[in-house]
C-alpha cells in the first residue's frame, strides 16, 4: 500500500475544496499524510509526507496559493483505529485536513 497517488475517487472532494479555498482566500489548510503500522518509522514519516504533498500539489495546480497549505507526514504516529485489522488499518492510510493560523 505504499501508494501517494490520488484516487480518483477523491478529485470531486477536492475540486469542493479547491471552490471552498477559493471562496475563502483567508483560510490555510495543514494537510496531514497518515499510515498504518506497516514497515518501519521513516518509511511511514516519508510516505505519509508523500501522500500529504500530493495533495498540496493539487491545490496548488489548481490555482490555490502555495503559501496557504502546508504539507506535513505524521507516519503511524496518529492512528484512528488500532492496526489490528486490514479494515483498521485501511481508515489508518489517510489524508486529514486542519485550518490553520496565517503562517
Amino acid at each position: 500500500m505504499n501508494k501517494y497517488t490520488i484516487q480518483p475517487a477523491s478529485y470531486a472532494y477536492l475540486q469542493d475544496l479547491v471552490s471552498f479555498l477559493t471562496e475563502n482566500s483567508s483560510v490555510y489548510l495543514e494537510v496531514s499524510g497518515h499510515t498504518d503500522n506497516d514497515g518501519n518509522a521513516e518509511a511511514n514519516r516519508n510516505l505519509s509526507f508523500n501522500r500529504a504533498n500530493a495533495i498540496r500539489k493539487y491545490l496548488i495546480v489548481n490555482h490555490i496559493d502555495s503559501n496557504r497549505i502546508v504539507a506535513k507526514g505524521y507516519g503511524d504516529t496518529q492512528p484512528v483505529k488500532p492496526n489490528t485489522t486490514s479494515e483498521n488499518k485501511a481508515q489508518n492510510r489517510r489524508v486529514e485536513f486542519l485550518k490553520i493560523d496565517r503562517q
